[in-house]
């Protein structure tokens, strides 16, 4: 025969001190007990539970920037290699096709080149490994963002 055993009547918890909880237990066969849990100390925590949990870092937001295409079917490298650490948005401003790559050096007709329409947004789906860079058909603006 198998027995289930289950907490039963009470789990009270009794903070000793900041790092640790101990909390008092009974089972139907009548057993009873403490669970004492001890947590790490941590310079950056808040309480959340028993335990103190890490802070998450901030996100950092770099501000936007407009970036030009100078010269018509040249590409610029619009952030450096491993300089974005979270993801990228892109906001094409001019009239013409604006292509983006992600991997390569951007060019109309790569498959790894995204064409953006005019007034088109783009959000990177990852972090970039290597270098992102833009180009268009025409002299023109655009908005590019990393985080």
């Amino acid at each position: 025969m198998i027995r289930i055993f289950a907490i039963l009547l009470f789990i009270v918890p009794v903070f000793a001190s900041a790092q640790s909880v101990s909390s008092s237990y009974a089972t139907r066969d009548g057993r009873a007990g403490t669970v004492v849990i001890t947590c790490p100390s941590s310079d950056n925590t808040f309480t959340a539970g028993p335990c103190p949990v890490a802070k998450p870092s901030p996100v950092t937001f770099a501000a936007p920037s407009t970036s030009a295409i100078v010269t018509p079917n040249t590409a610029v490298t619009v952030f450096a290699a491993s300089s974005v650490a979270t993801g990228c948005d892109f906001v094409n401003t001019g009239t013409a096709i604006l292509y983006i790559d992600l991997t390569t050096t951007a060019a109309a007709g790569l498959p790894t080149s995204i064409p953006l329409q005019p007034g088109q947004s783009f959000h990177c789906p990852y972090p970039p490994a290597g270098a992102v860079s833009a180009v268009a058909a025409q002299a023109q603006s655009f908005v590019a963002i990393r985080y």
